[in-house]
């Protein structure tokens, strides 16, 4: 789930960018720029570090994607079911294994590179698509970089890109094996499970002096107090001043005429493009193709490439070469253009789709010019708000003092961990969801108030920490509680384990699943339609389990699969619906898939080769007291 979830950004300009603005997730690179001496290290990978506020920024972002993505089903539940937390950790390692490895092999990026990749990035142009010195100096600010650190950032990622390319698949997966691979995808099974849960066994037998020494000492790394902080969130947005803004009509419609190319959209053509190497080879192609509705699929098959890398998409007649534009904009919809001899050999192409531009009228933008007009001066006000507030502080007033001085939002926390937790281990609702709170939180020393940070929807904030809390181990005394509550888990968790055998062994003697499990007061939960990516069987049965199920011959027994820290799954296959059609489409896309899976794969045995020559050691119990 979390690999199909990902968006799929093509330009790595564009990914490092995001990657630096946390607007996207990809896991090649986020939180390298954050440093905090205070942070606990969760994972050493040689002489480099993962700390737990790097990992939990990276977490809490590709979550927070994951969820936009999957319009908010994706609980934390849900999330840790799918090993999403250990899924990333991996991957943070892998990332730290291939930056070693590329500074050992001294792979470089010239400065030329890095101005193009600059040059290139939307997110530095002005409004007329050109890059602006300013607009790049603006949004460095906003990360808080200065220009050295963004380069270093930018340098990493190109070179990461560059490993990761080496990997990519482009050849065509053989129709058998898309077929092959269709059907083992489709199948559906029919499938009984029996879950035995420690939730099911309650241990009443007071537990002994001796034995919690005796598991404190060996787990006493287990009972540590996290360190936890208390403090103030001071914060201001465009909302809290936007009304006091009045705008006269003279000053939108200049707004409106400085920038005619935001309010007047030019016709766009979807364009299918095709180069072949001689006149003939574009005939054969232009007669194999009845249909033009299918022209990218005929096409892709004849020439062996990708659909994708035929279509240019949506384009405007100045985004291409005057020659083209000019034939292309006055190409019939639909109708195959070609054979025409180019440079690079023999093109045909056909403009699948036609958007009409559009000019819209003074009246018709004038309340939307208004608003961003508002917002943009609130934002520049907001900076002379933070001025005033850091002046306030200067001049002596207290961190709140100040804050009350520029009408700002003051919210005050007490003892939060750095999962975003409170002493209890509960989850503090009412945090605000800035993304760079909790970095902020914990870069911030004693008595100190941080830089006013930029976040979402254009809000600034400054954290003033109250109070800081050091992590330390606890004694065997506060810990008592805990441990019997632990060893208790530990002895149900036994216990189910130990009736799993049970059963297992007797089926094996020759019992019959309904028979043994109706003796035995079971319940037998029916799962029909259950196809391999676990589609009909939704937190009933796990990765492996599902594994072991589509092992299986009709009427066979799984083996005792764990399903989580408490519980364990047998299962009977009772029925198998194998697939009887194939879907074209669909085939396509699993094309799609293999290709990638491949490509995946010799990463995994790149990754796995280089990790063997590394020593890597990972904080379990600090990794995992985030999640508790």
């Amino acid at each position: 789930m979390f690999n199909n979830l990902r968006k799929k950004t093509k330009s790595f300009t564009t990914k490092i960018f995001l990657l630096l603005i946390a607007a996207s997730f990809a896991l090649w690179g986020v939180g390298d720029i954050f440093s905090n001496k205070r942070d606990p290290v969760i994972a050493k990978i040689g002489s480099e570090t993962i700390t737990a506020g790097e990992f939990i920024r990276t977490y809490q972002r590709i979550l927070s994607d994951l969820r936009r993505n999957s319009n908010g089903q994706i609980t934390d539940e849900i999330a840790l079911s799918y090993d999403l937390h250990n899924q990333t950790l991996r991957q943070m390692i892998n990332e730290k294994i291939v930056d070693i490895e590329v500074d050992k092999i001294g792979i470089s990026v010239s400065k030329k590179r890095l101005r193009n990749s600059i040059f290139a990035s939307p997110y530095f142009k002005d409004q007329l698509g050109q890059f602006s010195q300013e607009q790049f100096e603006y949004n460095l600010r906003q990360l808080g970089l200065d220009e050295k650190e963004f380069l270093k950032e930018l340098s990493k990622t190109i070179k990461r890109d560059q490993i990761n390319n080496i990997f990519s698949f482009e050849k065509k997966v053989p129709s058998l094996i898309s077929e092959i691979y269709y059907k083992i995808r489709n199948e559906e099974r029919d499938i009984k499970t029996i879950t035995f849960s420690s939730n099911n066994y309650k241990i009443n037998k007071n537990i002994t002096s001796s034995e919690i020494k005796d598991f404190y000492e060996k787990n006493s790394d287990r009972y540590i107090y996290p360190e936890n902080r208390s403090f103030s969130v001071i914060s201001i947005k465009p909302a809290d001043i936007i009304n006091d803004i009045k705008l006269t009509e003279k000053e939108i419609r200049e707004e409106f005429e400085s920038y005619p190319e935001k309010y007047n959209q030019p016709e766009q053509r979807e364009i299918f493009l095709i180069n072949t190497d001689s006149e003939q080879e574009a005939i054969n192609l232009i007669n194999k193709i009845s249909d033009s509705s299918k022209f990218l699929e005929e096409a892709s098959t004849f020439l062996n490439k990708e659909r994708d890398s035929l279509n240019l998409g949506f384009l405007t007649f100045s985004d291409l070469p005057k020659e083209l534009a000019e034939k292309s904009f006055k190409a019939k919809l639909g109708k195959i253009q070609g054979p025409e001899k180019t440079p690079f050999g023999w093109r045909i192409y056909l403009v699948n789709t036609i958007r009409k531009g559009t000019k819209l009228k003074f009246s018709e933008v004038k309340s939307d010019i208004s608003k961003e007009l508002k917002t943009a001066i609130a934002i520049d006000k907001l900076y002379d708000l933070g001025n005033a507030f850091y002046d306030d502080i200067a001049s002596g007033s207290t961190a709140l003092e100040a804050a009350e001085s520029i009408n700002a939002t003051i919210k005050t926390f007490d003892k939060v961990k750095i999962n975003g937790t409170n002493y209890l281990g509960k989850i503090v609702e009412d945090l605000p969801p800035y993304p760079e709170l909790l970095e902020v939180v914990y870069s911030t020393k004693l008595d100190d108030t941080s830089n006013l940070t930029n976040t979402i929807s254009n809000i600034m904030f400054a954290v003033h920490i109250n109070e800081v809390n050091l992590s330390r181990a606890m004694s065997i005394d506060e810990a008592e509680n805990q441990i019997i509550i632990d060893i208790k888990n530990f002895k149900s968790v036994k216990e189910a384990q130990k009736d799993a055998s049970y059963f297992l062994e007797n089926i094996k003697k020759g019992e019959s699943f309904e028979a043994l499990a109706k003796n035995n007061n079971l319940v037998i939960m029916k799962l029909n339609n259950v196809k391999l990516d676990g589609s009909g069987a939704e937190g009933v049965l796990n990765v492996n389990a599902l594994t072991e199920v589509f092992k299986l011959e009709l009427n066979q027994i799984s083996p005792i699969i764990r399903y989580d820290e408490k519980s364990f799954t047998i299962s009977k296959l009772v029925n198998i619906k194998s697939t009887q059609s194939i879907d074209s489409e669909k085939i396509k896309f699993i094309n799609e898939d293999l290709s990638k899976n491949i490509a995946n794969d010799h990463r995994k045995i790149f990754i796995k080769q280089l990790s063997a020559q590394h020593t890597i050691k990972i904080e379990k119990n600090i990794f995992n007291s985030l999640f508790e």
